[in-house]
Parts: structure tokens; sequence; C-alpha cells
């Protein structure tokens, strides 16, 4: 029996509040860094994962150094 572990999920909404960045630039995010949305029945809200919020903050930290 395997057991997979179902990721986690955030809004974009509450992703962009954590990043301190505006729906377009979220937009800009998901793609350059190529990260698909989610959307689940019923639900108006799109949805990324927390792996790939973790991943545009370490993205931005990156960019906001100067290391390329």
């Amino acid at each position: 029996m395997t057991t997979e572990k179902q990721p986690a999920y955030i809004s974009l909404k509450e992703a962009g509040k954590e990043l301190g960045v505006q729906r377009t630039s979220m937009y800009y995010y998901l793609e350059q860094l190529h990260i698909k949305t989610h959307k689940f029945p019923l639900d108006r809200k799109t949805y990324i994962t927390m792996d790939d919020l973790e991943r545009i903050k370490a993205e931005k930290k990156a960019a906001e150094s100067g290391r390329r």
C-alpha cells in the first residue's frame, strides 16, 4: 500500500501577500519559472504548491541580491 503525500497549496492572492507583490507580478513569476497553477472543483481561486512558493521566494531573493 503506497501513501503519496499530497502537496500543500496556497492561493495566488495569499502567495502574493506573503511575497509582498501584486497579482501581475505573481503571473510574471509563474510564467518565468514555468510554474503550473491548480484549480479545484467549485472553487474560483487559483492555487500553486507551497514548494513552488518557496521556489519563487528563493529566486526573488537571488535576484535582489544579484546572485545570478
